[in-house]
């Protein structure tokens, strides 16, 4: 389910920056801004709330029903990363920063920017769980490789 999260968010958030409505986009940024707030006070489960709704409004301002109708299984991934403690207690300040950079170039209607952001993030989710995987000794079954289009 993460590889095909992977494959689909940066897409995504390519073409929410066409398609995202000024509203919708603005509300991309608070959400990222909420989110900053509630990892840096370590309040986990409204980070979370959060995070989930972020990537679901990502989905939405695509404008592609296909990935629209993902947004369960982004939650349940995201949801399944806090339950297993693959996630750490205070997000990365990156993680953060990737969120808002991601918000802003839907803003801004750069949807090559927004697409490395959410490719960016993607692959810090990717060595987060990576890193509790080893401390834990827990098996590594993830690909690093995200999904980027051919040049």
């Amino acid at each position: 389910m993460t590889e095909l999260r992977t494959a689909i968010e940066p897409h995504a958030a390519l073409l929410a920056a066409d398609r995202a409505g000024h509203d919708e986009a603005s509300d991309l940024v608070g959400l990222a801004a909420k989110m900053w707030a509630a990892g840096k006070a370590g309040d986990e489960e409204r980070f979370l709330r959060l995070d989930i709704e972020f990537h679901r409004r990502v989905l939405l301002a695509s404008g592609n029903e296909m990935f629209v109708r993902l947004q369960d299984l982004v939650a349940e991934v995201l949801t399944g990363r806090h339950k297993h403690h693959l996630m750490p207690h205070h997000p990365h300040e990156e993680a953060l920063r990737l969120h808002a950079e991601v918000a802003q170039a839907i803003q801004r209607h750069e949807g090559e920017r927004a697409r490395l952001a959410m490719v960016q993030l993607m692959e810090q989710a990717f060595e987060e769980m990576r890193s509790l995987w080893e401390q834990t000794a827990e098996p590594v079954r993830l690909s690093r490789s995200v999904a980027r289009p051919p040049r």
